[in-house]
Order: structure tokens, then C-alpha cells, then sequence
């Protein structure tokens, strides 16, 4: 599902993660899309396990090819393989970006407590929320050192996709975030158990690096690089693999894939801040 600061309805989310080349360096994409309601202003709030800072050149446009998560979550069936992976570093800077994409208007910050109220207060008033300090302390204890994407909205928003790319902390993982909170986030002290989440989810990956495999999942269509939007295009590999969730009970956790197996696995894994 998704992290947001009050209580929201999200629903048939589409993420895509994948790993590329961008000037020279390998880098990781991560493309995110819902249907999402709520009562007033509210934010989505998005981790990245990201190595550099981030801003809004990090932001992909998919103003003329909205429905390009939507033509490649089509193809996928329900299935799920699990398994567990960890790793941790630490971030270089500081720094906190305001800008608008879509319906949202997103903070990017490389440390969720550099976020001040005078930030805030330039969000526009219909969307604007305020955070709580035990909300963002606690955000920062299951992620901590990670960049942060708050998505600000009012009312009810039809899918649109939000696509980033970033420099990994660990290139052979890719993250998609899945992790389900509204409004209370866990803590460690709280003795977190795994709970049961009901996904409504399609999680897909994929490389223009390296050769993947998954003998379960895949999808192959020789034109998508054609037909979608200049900017994105060259992102997104030919062959991308899939799996669909629809009210299925799984681990309330994020989700990681090891690039480097001989066959993907879509691995649940709780935030760093509770393991």
C-alpha cells in the first residue's frame, strides 16, 4: 500500500523498479501510481535508499504517456516468491526541494527533519498538512539516512504515475516500497510484530543492464520503447517481470529484489529502523 501522514484510501497501485544507465553510472528507477482518496489535505510519503542527493531533476515527466504502468501492469497474474536481504550506509547532505508534478505537489528532502513549517507553508493551503514530530521521528527510525518524497494532495486523485530515478545505496537490490501506514507509523520500542496487509498491488522490475531471469514472470514487447514518451523510454527495458496482488494477505513489509540471482525473487523485508 503506501505511507501517508492521515488516514487515506489507496487502491490498485502499480510500482516499477528497475535499473539503468544515466550518464555514465548505473542507476535505479522507481516509477509509482495509485488511485488514492481522502478528507482534505494529505501526503504520500515515498523512502529512497538512495546514495546521493536528490531533487527535482531526479523527476521523470510522464505527462504524455500516463497510462505507460497501466499498459505493463496488464500483463501480470498473482504469484509471490519470499525471501529476506538486508544491508545499511549513511547518506552525504542535507538539502529540501519543493516543486509540483501533476496533482502533487512534492518536498524532496535528502533528511525528513530539515523539512520546516516555513517548507510547508509553501505548500498550497488545500493540500497543505502538518506533520507531527512523533511522525516524522518515527519515519526516521524505519528509515533512517534515507531520501524522502512527500507527495501533497487534496481529495481524490486518479492514478498518475510518479517516475524518479536516483543512485542506489546498493545496486544489486531493487526496492519497491510497499510498507502500509496511515497516520501512526510503528516503532521499534513498540516491539513491532509483522501484521497481515491486504495488497491490491502490481510490482515490476527490470534492467537495461543485465539479463534478468524468471522462468514465471515475464513480459516482452519489442515497441514499448517506441511508443512511450522520449524522456522515459530509455529507461525501461524490453523484457519486464511482474507479479499482481489483489486482496492478498501478505507481511506488512517493503519489497526487494536481488538482481544478481539466477531467478528473481520478490522478497519481503521490513524497514531497516524495525529489524
Amino acid at each position: 500500500m503506501c505511507i501517508t501522514a492521515f488516514p487515506a484510501k489507496p487502491s490498485n497501485t502499480l510500482i516499477y523498479a528497475g535499473e539503468t544507465r544515466k550518464n555514465d553510472k548505473i542507476v535505479h528507477v522507481l516509477a509509482y501510481q495509485n488511485n488514492i482518496e481522502t478528507n482534505g489535505g494529505n501526503a504520500m510519503v515515498i523512502p529512497f535508499p538512495a546514495l546521493a542527493t536528490m531533487g527535482p531533476e531526479n523527476v521523470l515527466d510522464t505527462t504524455d504517456c500516463k497510462d505507460f504502468l497501466n499498459r505493463i501492469a496488464s500483463q501480470f497474474d498473482e504469484s509471490l516468491t519470499k525471501g529476506s536481504r538486508s544491508f545499511s550506509t549513511t547518506l552525504r547532505r542535507s538539502k529540501v526541494e519543493i516543486f509540483d508534478s501533476g496533482s502533487y505537489t512534492v518536498i524532496l528532502a535528502n533528511d525528513f527533519s530539515k523539512v520546516t513549517k516555513k517548507h510547508l507553508n509553501k505548500i498550497p493551503k488545500e493540500k497543505q498538512v502538518e506533520f507531527s514530530k512523533e511522525f516524522i521521528n518515527s519515519f526516521q527510525e524505519l528509515y533512517p539516512d534515507w531520501p524522502v518524497a512527500m507527495c501533497f494532495w487534496n481529495g481524490k486523485v486518479k492514478a498518475e504515475p510518479l517516475f524518479w530515478w536516483y543512485e542506489p545505496k546498493d545496486s544489486s537490490k531493487l526496492f519497491l516500497p510497499t510498507f502500509d501506514a496511515h497516520g501512526d507509523l510503528p516503532k521499534k520500542t513498540d516491539k513491532y510484530k509483522l501484521s497481515a496487509n491486504k495488497l491490491d498491488h502490481t510490482l515490476m522490475v527490470g534492467s537495461t543492464v543485465n539479463k534478468l531471469s524468471d522462468k514465471k514472470r515475464s513480459y516482452l514487447d519489442m515497441a514499448m520503447n517506441y511508443l512511450i514518451h522520449e524522456q522515459i523510454g530509455p529507461m525501461l527495458p524490453r523484457e519486464i517481470f511482474g507479479v499482481k496482488f489483489k486482496d492478498k494477505a501478505v507481511v506488512n513489509s517493503d519489497i526487494w529484489v536481488d538482481l544478481h540471482e539466477n531467478l528473481l525473487e520478490f522478497s519481503d523485508r521490513v524497514p531497516p529502523g524495525l529489524e
